[in-house]
């Protein structure tokens, strides 16, 4: 028998993985962009990549920021808070891995997901309707981003 809280578990673990897997895929995108514009010679790749895989996040989105802005500032345009949408995910990313996560019984008897950070003493309660928000809100992200690359890498690979 379930316990009565195994569904918001199944949430929050569903919540965690595809917020963590959009995070990758759009820094998968950023590792595209930077070496279509940086690493011409194919065979230069590993070299940039033993390079690249040292940075984090925040560097690699604030380099793809750059390119876009210098050479494909219409593209930007089409999505001018792209970047700020990133960011969201970005720190909902960061929170799952530094917080530490427990659930919380409510009087309904419902639970929720509780990200509580042991330092600071920030807690964020998480219901499943805002999880699903944000799940929809970095989905919709990611496939903006995604097509932003793709218009990039069909004109750098033109270039």
């Amino acid at each position: 028998m379930d316990r009565p809280d195994s569904e918001i578990r199944k949430k929050a673990e569903n919540f965690t993985f595809y917020v963590i897997e959009y995070a990758s895929m759009i820094d998968r995108s950023f590792t595209e962009i930077i070496i279509s514009e940086f690493v011409r010679d194919r065979t230069k790749y590993i070299n940039f990549l033993e390079y690249y895989e040292k940075q984090h996040f925040g560097p690699r989105k604030e380099l793809v920021k750059i390119i876009l802005q210098s050479k494909y500032e219409l593209i930007l345009q089409q999505h001018p808070n792209i970047f700020d949408e990133i960011g969201e995910i970005q720190k909902w990313r960061n929170r799952l891995a530094h917080y530490t996560k427990h659930y919380e019984a409510n009087p309904d008897s419902s639970y929720t997901f509780v990200l509580h950070h042991p330092i600071i003493k920030k807690q964020i309660r998480l219901s499943n309707k805002k999880m699903e928000k944000i799940l929809c809100d970095a989905e919709k992200c990611y496939k903006k981003f995604f097509e932003l690359r793709k218009k990039v890498l069909k004109i750098s690979q033109n270039s």
